[in-house]
């Protein structure tokens, strides 16, 4: 029957019963998804694609709509895959995530549901890897995200969850590479917006021509902003424009002073084009200045801060404690947290290459530290849990990126006799169904019997 519709591609007209985790809406008989809509909405959807005995389509007209639907910033939302939620209030956004942890953590019973983190939900985006595709029958070049459905680029002039000048770059950006002598044989460009400058890293598969390099310069100077250039792996990025300046961008955090509350030290972090940071500045602040409360940091306090990148958090627990260690499984990484640790005249924060997926990386010596942060990828720090179990610890504090992950981490730690004190939702990533958290878990002190 579904292939049938699929084959004729004829529209259908559905009651959306819920909406799941990935932001698709499903019918009242579990047969269809479809995305663009939202819960107890009625729907006409286009039939794309089957997918695990499923129909997966996309909504062209709203019979009913359900009172959280509002009209999308971008014209291309329905199309868009860098963002699923745009016809949704954000409000109502916020509400879904922190159900879904809320179910995922409530067998652990949370001392306390703290309010959302939140902040301004478009121009937020600092860092994004940008699709390009030459489009050979149009003879034209595009640049964006790519549809939700599909490899092709959205054909959009802007995108307004990306942080300015970006967002408003992409027609100019498809200009650019039309420029370029083989316009086919660029795949993607890298952005990334400090507090300082922009910078755009384009990966070109092809000798640039020397009008090529004319082409490119004469862009940064135009739009002021640093082009990098990476005709392979990422160690052969290497700056194109300007010639003689620093291949670091720069973003300040603020931190507290725990009594006032007032801003007391200024961090300046520097990162790299293709380092990773975290992609939403405003909440990153805010992640930061809650993770030192959280902390409940002393002086005297030893604080271990795992999968610790370039020191975003590290550095700033920094200045409030004199024993800080920062561990994490790319070197490049530590690389560059020691050149913050520098550059914020904090000599007293370490920074160690440690692999915390594998026996030996967590068998580090967990029993100096009484603090701990645990800032792991989606897979989360499974193994580092089972380790901390044994240790010394009193206060976790945990930024998660994966709802899942920090249920299945929760439990071990809870397990433990650690008491999840506190949990609540952190909106790094506006308009999409990607779910960050943050959640404390503290244990008294163990005496030298245990």
């Amino acid at each position: 029957m579904l292939a049938k519709i699929l084959k004729r591609r004829d529209p259908l007209r559905l009651r959306v019963a819920s909406l799941q985790a990935d932001g698709y809406g499903i019918d009242e008989q579990g047969s269809v998804l479809a995305s663009g809509v939202l819960a107890g909405e009625e729907v006409t959807v286009q039939p794309i694609t089957r997918k695990r005995r499923r129909l997966i389509t996309r909504a062209i007209d709203i019979h009913e709509a359900s009172e959280d639907r509002v009209r999308p910033q971008c014209t291309a939302a329905s199309l868009c895959g860098g963002c699923s939620l745009q016809h949704m209030a954000p409000a109502a956004q916020i509400t879904m995530k922190e159900a879904r942890v809320r179910a995922l953590l409530q067998h652990l019973q949370p001392g306390q549901w703290l309010p959302p983190l939140t902040a301004n939900v478009w121009g937020y985006r600092r860092k994004a890897r940008l699709g390009v595709r030459y489009v050979s029958k149009r003879d034209e070049v595009l640049v964006g995200f790519r549809e939700q459905h599909g490899g092709f680029i959205v054909d959009t002039d802007r995108c307004w969850t990306m942080a300015d000048p970006v967002g408003v770059l992409l027609k100019p950006l498809a200009g650019l590479v039309e420029s370029l002598s083989e316009p086919s044989k660029v795949p993607q460009i890298e952005v990334a917006v400090g507090d300082d400058k922009t910078a755009l890293v384009v990966r070109h598969l092809f000798e640039l021509t020397y009008q090529d390099r004319d082409v490119l310069t004469r862009f940064a100077e135009s739009h002021h902003v640093d082009v990098f250039l990476q005709p392979e792996g990422p160690e052969t990025c290497a700056r194109h424009w300007p010639e003689d300046a620093s291949d670091l961008l720069h973003y300040s955090v603020h931190v507290l002073d725990p009594e006032s509350g007032n801003p007391d030290t200024v961090i300046r972090m520097a990162f790299h084009p293709l380092d990773f940071v975290q992609v939403n500045a405003a909440i990153n602040r805010q992640l930061i200045a809650e993770v030192i409360r959280l902390l409940e940091l002393e002086r005297c306090d030893r604080v271990l801060d795992t999968f610790c990148g370039i020191g975003n958090i590290t550095i700033p627990i920094g200045a409030h404690c004199d024993e800080v260690v920062g561990v994490e499984s790319v070197a490049m990484s530590i690389g560059r947290a020691r050149y913050n640790a520098r550059l914020n005249h904090l000599p007293h924060v370490r920074f160690e290459v440690v692999d915390l997926y594998s026996d030996q990386g967590v068998a580090i010596s967990l029993s100096p530290y009484n603090k701990v942060v645990l800032d792991p990828p989606r897979t989360g720090a499974e193994l580092l849990c089972k380790s901390l179990a044994d240790s010394d610890a009193e206060t976790i504090v945990y930024v998660s990126c994966n709802p899942v992950t920090l249920a299945r981490d929760a439990n071990l730690l809870t397990d433990a006799g650690f008491c999840l004190d506190s949990a609540r939702v952190v909106d790094m990533f506006p308009h999409t169904t990607h779910v960050e958290s943050i959640a404390r878990f503290t244990r008294p002190k163990r005496t030298a019997h245990g």
